[in-house]
């Protein structure tokens, strides 16, 4: 199999939907590390080669982007985490919601006269 091809055993494939869509159900998140043993395992017991973990990975990535692949409690979960949430953040007067920007600024001091550069604060 060369490397970029999607193209899997049926029963690999389904090892890993079986692994990913377990280890969803049950915490509702699934990481390569959580499942990949038991991947391992399964592909091992029946003979088929073992997948790579970037196959893995592409294979959990498609499973959560697409809540028509999961169980319908898992799907509402993924959507539920997904959905925008809409609102406003009011403010009743001034100075009533008051946000900082940590970003760094280069500030430079300059004289009052020429504007000529003073150096740095």
């Amino acid at each position: 199999m060369q490397s970029g091809q999607r193209t899997l055993d049926p029963a690999v494939d389904a090892i890993i939907r079986f692994a990913v869509e377990g280890k969803l159900k049950s915490s509702g998140n699934c990481s390569v590390r959580s499942v990949y043993e038991a991947i391992r395992g399964d592909c091992e017991a029946i003979g088929k080669s073992v997948p790579a973990r970037e196959t893995v990975l592409s294979r959990i990535k498609a499973l959560k982007a697409d809540p028509q692949c999961l169980p319908p409690e898992v799907a509402q979960e993924v959507r539920s985490r997904r959905r925008l949430v809409r609102g406003s953040a009011e403010a009743p007067h001034a100075l009533c919601r008051v946000e900082i920007d940590h970003t760094l600024v280069d500030t430079h001091i300059v004289d009052a006269r020429d504007r000529g550069p003073l150096g740095r604060p």
